[in-house]
């Protein structure tokens, strides 16, 4: 006994901790203990820290696709929503991009709508400042009547007539009746317009005549030059025709003294042609028929003549 070896026995082995579900949490039984049979090593495996970071992802995911119930919302808000919420306001080129893609952005129709009521605020203020200026223009008017009536009176002195219609216009300001300053003012407004429009188309007349005037004299004018550059060149013409009919005269009376000369010629040499003729005839000669060739060409010749 005393030689048998001895059997040791074998400590028992550390008991393994469980493995975690996948997408669920850590159960209340699992949980390590500062002290106990259920406490864990200091050491953490891979597998361990790899399902605990799934386990955070799959918990947040299930909280982002819960319903949200604040202030009565009950979805989420889209993608397009959500990425349309931080896309800034276009530019002026991307403004003409979208126009020929969709007919215009959101902030470019803002803009339009802007201008529009700009456009309407500036009409109704240049409207009020009108009826302010036309009331300002009144009450000075109304405080200086003579004044303006004088004036009227001078313009209508200055026109053609003007002495009567002043005149007039005097006798009936002092007969109208008085049915208050506004009125007349009014009235004397309306002359005062009435001769602004009337010396305006006076003095647009008085322009258009005096350029109508000023083509026509141009015209004359050009047409004197014309003129009398087609009775220098009608003289030159006579000239070159008087002298070339002269010389058609000169040309006719030299060639009518050489016909003379030419008959004189003709009928001193036409004796003696006749006479040789004649003498070669009595001889009979072979030269009979030549001389009266030469006997016939001078008759023809003074026939044509």
């Amino acid at each position: 006994m005393a030689g048998a070896p001895v059997a040791v026995p074998r400590p028992p082995a550390s008991p393994r901790p469980p493995r975690p579900a996948r997408q669920r949490g850590p159960q209340p039984s699992q949980v390590p203990t500062p002290t106990g049979d259920g406490q864990r090593s200091s050491s953490i495996s891979p597998v361990d820290t790899t399902y605990s970071s799934e386990w955070c992802t799959s918990s947040l995911k299930d909280f982002a696709l819960r319903p949200s119930t604040h202030s009565g919302a009950l979805h989420r808000p889209t993608f397009d929503e959500e990425f349309g919420a931080d896309v800034p306001e276009c530019t002026a080129a991307g403004a003409a991009a979208l126009d020929s893609v969709r007919g215009g952005c959101r902030s470019c129709h803002k803009f339009r709508l802007r201008l529009e009521h700009e456009e309407r605020a500036r009409v109704k203020a240049q409207e009020q400042l009108a009826r302010l200026q036309a009331e300002n223009l009144r009450l000075r008017r109304h405080d200086s009547f003579p004044a303006a009536q004088a004036a009227v009176e001078k313009c209508f002195a200055g026109s053609e007539g003007g002495s009567r219609s002043s005149r007039s216009v005097v006798a009936w300001g002092e007969d109208a009746p008085n049915t208050g300053a506004g009125s007349s003012l009014a009235d004397v407004e309306e002359v005062g317009h009435s001769l602004e429009s009337y010396r305006r188309e006076v003095s647009i007349l008085r322009e258009a005549l005096e350029a109508r005037d000023a083509r026509e004299a141009e015209l004359h004018e050009r047409m004197r030059r014309q003129r009398a550059e087609h009775e220098g060149e009608k003289q030159e013409w006579e000239g070159q025709v008087a002298g070339l009919v002269c010389e058609v005269q000169d040309l006719e009376e030299r060639n009518h003294e050489l016909e003379l000369a030419l008959r004189r010629a003709l009928a001193a040499v036409a004796p003696s042609a006749m006479t040789s003729t004649a003498a070669s005839g009595s001889h009979g000669g072979p030269s009979g028929p030549s001389s009266e060739a030469t006997a016939s060409g001078l008759e023809d010749v003074m026939a044509a003549l």
